[in-house]
Formats: C-alpha cells, sequence, structure tokens
C-alpha cells in the first residue's frame, strides 16, 4: 500500500504511523497538488495497475497514430487516468483518440460517456461526486469487488436510476459533439448491434 501524504494539516500520517505494517509505503511531501502526489505513486508502483499503465503508455510512444491500437492504448490510458482522478491527463489522453477508429460498438459507447465525463469534472459541471465511484467500478474489476462504498451505492437504487441518466446525457452530448451516431438491430429478432459510425463526416461499418 503507497501513501503519499501531501502536505497534510490533519493527523492523518500520525495515524497511518502507528500502524505496524512493512506492506505500508509512506512517503510525505509538501502539498504540491494531486496531479504530483499521484505521479509519485505512480513512480513507487510495483503493482498491476503501473504495469498496465507503462504497456499503455509505450504503445502509444512506438504505434503510428493513424492506427486503431493507437486509439484503443490511449483509450485504456485515458481509463486509468479517470480511474485515479488525474483528469488532465485523462483528457489528454481521450483527445487522442480518433473516433472513427473504434471498431466495436461497446467500446465506442464506454468512450463517449468518459469523454464527456472528464470534461464535465474538469468544467465544475458535476452535479454528485458518486458518479466518479460509480463509473470507476464499471472499469476496476477489484475496487467494484471489494470497495464497500461503491457495493453500497449499488443498493440505492434511486441513485443507479440517476446514474445511468448521467451515462445517457454523456452520450448524448458527445455524439453531439463528433456526430451522428446510429446503431442498427439486425438478424433473427436479437438486437445484434452492427452499426454505421458517422463521425467527423466520415463513415464506417463495422
Amino acid at each position: 500500500l503507497i501513501i503519499i501524504d501531501d502536505g497534510s494539516k490533519d493527523k492523518s500520517v500520525d495515524i497511518i504511523k502507528s500502524v505496524k505494517d512493512e506492506r505500508i509505503k509512506l512517503v510525505c511531501q509538501q502539498n504540491s497538488g494531486a496531479h504530483n502526489a499521484i505521479n509519485k505513486g505512480l513512480e513507487m508502483a510495483k503493482g498491476e495497475y503501473q504495469k498496465a499503465f507503462e504497456i499503455y503508455w509505450m504503445l502509444t510512444k512506438e504505434l503510428p497514430v493513424d492506427s486503431d491500437y493507437y486509439t484503443w492504448a490511449q483509450f485504456q490510458l485515458g481509463k486509468l487516468y479517470t480511474i485515479f482522478d488525474d483528469y488532465h491527463k485523462a483528457n489528454d489522453a481521450f483527445s487522442m483518440c480518433d473516433v472513427n477508429r473504434f471498431g466495436i460498438v461497446y467500446r465506442q459507447e464506454e468512450f463517449l460517456v468518459l469523454y464527456k465525463h472528464v470534461k464535465i469534472i474538469l468544467n465544475d459541471f458535476e452535479d454528485d461526486i458518486r458518479y466518479r465511484k460509480l463509473l470507476r467500478g464499471r472499469f476496476d474489476y477489484y475496487f467494484a469487488r471489494y470497495d464497500s462504498e461503491y457495493n453500497a451505492m449499488l443498493k440505492d437504487h434511486k441513485l443507479v436510476r440517476k446514474f445511468v441518466q448521467y451515462e445517457k446525457e454523456c452520450k448524448e452530448d458527445s455524439i453531439e459533439e463528433f456526430g451522428d451516431y446510429l446503431i442498427l438491430d439486425t438478424g433473427d429478432n436479437k438486437k445484434k448491434r452492427k452499426g454505421l459510425f458517422k463521425l467527423f463526416g466520415k463513415n464506417k461499418q463495422i
């Protein structure tokens, strides 16, 4: 467990130091903002998230910018930054994605939601901070499984309905920004998700 104390003025450091566990790594530094604290934690991390971050970051440096895989890697980076509340970097990563290069419908829908969600936070238009945890639970398996507050939120049906509406509005706002988006349901009365993306004036059949 890596804990970065970014110049806190409460008793949190004393409380942490009172816990005798060699697995806890505490770093105290002068207040330099959440962005620098997160980066410091990432530098020290050796777990699954850090490995994923390093892989995606390396791919964005090596892959051609006009390739599908480049957009995929930037999207994965954006999700990781969103999970750890680094919304400026998440916005940068999502801005590098080519919306015409999402070959799977559900992945584009995820992008449309996260793209707008990040912009809403950066512009201080967020209605309910709990939406951050609910979105994280969609993309972070361990968080969804072990975070008690998140699982309690899922039992709040009123909150979940509001969150579903929030996701829908995020997607609709992104669609309006990027262009027309159409999903065609075809075949045997089953909703097989075959679609036509019409974004930035270009068509791409999936």
